[in-house]
């Protein structure tokens, strides 16, 4: 387990809140039939690469899939280090794309993605 640890800090060293660059630098350090692949850097420029490609690392590395298709001690260890490294990332992330504001009527907004949509609450 000690090069796994190995591994897996030399992956995230550095990275720890760059989403971007820990979901285009996963696939060194999962094994072959994870079911995950090189996902270049330039496709996670805009919010939405980056939301779908973190889904599917999510459900890639979810301890109760894993369990479904019997990953061995060592992959379920990887993928735990790695799913909750990633968890973090994405905190980081979320919270450096989300902007609250408010409208003229006093409403919440928020944007995420360039998107502006109004909250369903509102001061009263």
């Amino acid at each position: 387990m000690e090069l796994l640890d190995e591994d897996i800090r030399l992956w995230s060293a550095g990275r720890e809140t760059n989403i971007r660059l820990l979901l285009s630098t996963l696939h060194p350090i999962l094994w072959p039939d994870s079911g995950w692949y090189a996902i270049p850097l330039t496709s996670l420029v805009e919010s939405s690469q980056v939301k779908k490609v973190h889904q599917k690392a999510r459900l890639c590395l979810h301890p109760d899939k894993l369990q479904q298709r019997g990953a061995t001690l060592p992959q379920k260890y990887v993928a735990e280090k790695t799913f909750s490294i990633l968890l973090d990332a994405w905190a980081a992330f979320v919270s450096q794309d989300f902007c609250l504001t408010r409208d003229d009527s006093g409403s919440f907004l928020y944007s995420f993605e360039n998107q502006q949509e109004k909250l369903a609450c509102s001061i009263g």
